[in-house]
């Protein structure tokens, strides 16, 4: 067990290393997955220990193998939401997947401040037995295999989402080229890895016990998940070094005269080398986002887009980040402003407030208008309409 333990933190190591600091992968969302294997090989290592009793030598790492547990499953969904949907930002809800491991840093308070000799003690007559490990009850809380049995539901539900998201764009994945049926069919074999070594265990152990589920079984199936994920990785390089993200790369040769802030002009002034149907498509777009005024609509979503044009939702995300160098909300908030322009310009500023304006303008809020008018023109909306007022005057 030993070999695939070192082999698995070994690649472990190497492959997260490649995916967090090499320079055209660590730019990208990437960086979920090389956290995602950090926090698997730090798990095996402490299960690992525990099995083994090597623990005992390292008495401050006794019980620290949930905190990195609770957080595996929420980065992978990250790293799957990122891939496939093109989303990038980090949401201020996402930090709510840290609560578990707060809960349970709560919980262990007591125990994590004792000093070594008193967890060793505690602890020494746990190693290596299965059953008094996975009770966990040194906590404040002092409830049985509560962590146990959370950290697998925890898993499991991450891992349902990121099969509903593969499942939502697998027609669109099918539809689309060989090398991107050959980057979602990756994806999937990513994901299987996890469901069916880590999470059917997990779950027929917690609905009927399984004698062979030990903390030998799970060290040994998290060093496969390891190995499996750090070749697979390997046989596909581009994603390993940052390929998904190769489309922005792509298409960052196009040198573009207007950086789309003029989003009525035409982009017809591009550097050869660049796929000729990527700019068709961003032309395409832009044409049907002008002349069916989407952009009016509040709460037009990438994936209203995508059902209006045909186009799958995360092809629409990597090539306006490569042409317009921005995001959807931002690259349709051009639009809003510059049609918000045409109004004031038009004398509608005069007839309606603006909030009116805002609204007509397909923005959410006042604020909106404001914080993108000003990040597009670096001016506010009502020092703008005081310009004009004084110009007219």
């Amino acid at each position: 067990m030993e070999f695939l333990v070192f082999a698995g933190v070994f690649f472990g190591v190497l492959t997260s290393c490649l995916l967090l600091f090499f320079p055209a992968s660590r730019k990208s969302l990437n960086k979920y997955l090389g956290i995602t294997v950090i926090f698997l090989g730090y798990v095996l290592l402490i299960s690992y220990f525990n099995g083994t009793g090597k623990i005992l030598e390292f008495p401050y790492l006794i019980r620290t193998g949930h905190i990195p547990t609770y957080l595996i499953f929420p980065f992978l969904y990250l790293f799957y939401k990122g891939a496939i949907t093109g989303e990038k930002k980090w949401k201020p809800e996402y930090w709510l997947f840290f609560l578990p491991s707060l809960v349970y840093l709560i919980d262990f308070s007591t125990f994590f401040v004792l000093d070594s000799q008193e967890k060793i003690q505690i602890f020494s007559g746990k190693v290596s037995n299965s059953e008094a490990l996975f009770k966990a009850d040194e906590g404040l809380f002092g409830i049985e295999k509560f962590h146990f049995v959370f950290r697998t539901l925890w898993g499991t539900s991450f891992l349902i989402l990121i099969g509903k998201i593969l499942w939502n764009y697998k027609s669109e994945f099918l539809k689309s080229s060989r090398r991107e049926k050959s980057f979602f069919q990756f994806l999937v074999l990513i994901w299987g890895i996890f469901v069916i070594l880590l999470l059917v265990p997990a779950v027929f152990n917690l609905v009927v016990k399984l004698q062979v589920y030990t903390v030998y079984f799970i060290t040994v199936t998290l060093a496969m998940v390891l190995i499996l994920i750090s070749l697979s990785l390997f046989f596909y390089p581009s994603l390993l070094y940052g390929y998904i993200w190769d489309y922005k790369g792509e298409l960052e040769k196009i040198k573009i005269v207007n950086d789309t802030i003029d989003s009525n002009k035409k982009r017809d002034d591009v550097t050869e080398g660049i796929q000729e149907d990527e700019i068709k498509i961003y032309q395409n777009l832009e044409k049907h986002i002008l002349s069916n005024k989407s952009f009016q609509q509040i709460g037009f979503t990438i994936h209203m887009l995508a059902q209006e044009t045909d186009i799958p939702a995360y092809k629409i995300s990597t090539i306006i980040n490569g042409i317009a160098k921005t995001n959807f909300n931002s690259w349709l908030n051009i639009y809003r402003v510059n049609f918000f322009i045409q109004l004031i310009e038009s004398g509608e500023g005069e007839k309606y407030t603006l909030d009116s304006l805002s609204q007509q303008c397909g923005f959410s809020s006042r604020t909106t208008l404001i914080n993108s008018f000003k990040k597009q023109t670096g001016n506010t909306p009502g020092n703008y309409l005081r310009s004009l007022k004084s110009q007219k005057s």
